[in-house]
């Protein structure tokens, strides 16, 4: 029995909470990136553009970065599976459904508009 299927039978957390929670990961991407900007822009002093300098020298902000994005690529697996469960099962309002769905793709845009951005570049930057 797995850790996931002990908190579902003991009634501590529902699909509706995975739901929510999963609705706030691409916010949570975009705060994790501003803040490795930050820091970056803190410590050298100007903003970060292609390989200078590496985002990797930024070793505690970027392995949040990154964790947080790996779980932002599940998410884009689970997230249409939780919406039809949490849609069968009515945990939810339709109101409150389409309400977390808006907030996740509303900043799920903004963060992609975010990387592609060519004045900023920081697309380019991470990817290197």
């Amino acid at each position: 029995m797995n850790f996931f299927s002990i908190l579902l039978k003991n009634n501590i957390m529902n699909y509706s909470m995975y739901f929510k929670i999963c609705s706030y990961i691409p916010i949570i991407n975009l705060f994790s990136l501003l803040l490795l900007v930050l820091q970056v822009y803190f410590v050298y002093g100007y903003m970060p553009t292609y390989s200078n300098p590496d985002p990797k020298e930024m070793v505690f902000t970027y392995f949040i970065f990154l964790t947080i994005t790996f779980l932002l690529i599940f998410s884009f697996f689970v997230y249409p599976i939780l919406i039809a469960i949490v849609i069968y099962k009515r945990d939810l309002k339709i109101k409150k459904i389409f309400m977390y769905i808006i907030m996740y793709v509303a900043s799920l845009i903004l963060l992609l508009v975010l990387y592609r951005l060519e004045s900023l570049n920081l697309g380019n930057w991470i990817l290197d």
